[in-house]
């Protein structure tokens, strides 16, 4: 295996599971725990790629409106629970993004750089392709260690 020809079509997990930006936030705290993933891609009415949410900004959400609620500012926390995730304002735009023609190693230099756990490869119009996740990069490196 050439590791220096990998692109990221090659290691992409292409079955991405996304969530509507109009799911509410209880929803999507069960979505997220269900599958044992810590963040997801959203997506529009369009089924265009919005952004995305991981369990950091819902635990963030989350904590505000108990903080408020402790400050007996009367916050109902089952409404909160019922407003669509785009309302929290929780989703957040990649500012990373890859084609599938891109090349391995600077997606894996970025990702350890920055400290980003997860990244995502789009077409020219930006429609979601794929993600591309720290253990994918475990994976390729257990295949390319494994004895032949």
């Amino acid at each position: 295996m050439n590791l220096e020809s990998l692109r990221a079509a090659d290691i992409m997990n292409r079955n991405v599971k996304s969530v509507p930006n109009d799911m509410k936030l209880k929803d999507l705290m069960q979505f997220l725990m269900e599958r044992h993933i810590t963040g997801v891609p959203v997506m529009d009415s369009q089924e265009k790629f919005v952004g995305v949410v991981s369990t950091t900004d819902v635990l963030r959400v989350m904590t505000l409106q108990i903080m408020l609620k402790e400050e007996d500012m009367q916050v109902d926390l089952q409404a909160v629970g019922d407003k669509p995730i785009s309302a929290m304002s929780m989703i957040s735009r990649p500012l990373f993004n890859f084609r599938e023609e891109d090349k391995l190693y600077p997606i894996a230099r970025l990702m350890t750089e920055k400290g980003i756990h997860r990244v995502f490869v789009v077409d020219d119009n930006e429609a979601l392709k794929g993600v591309i996740s720290s253990m994918d990069f475990v994976r390729l490196a257990e295949t390319a260690t494994k004895p032949a």
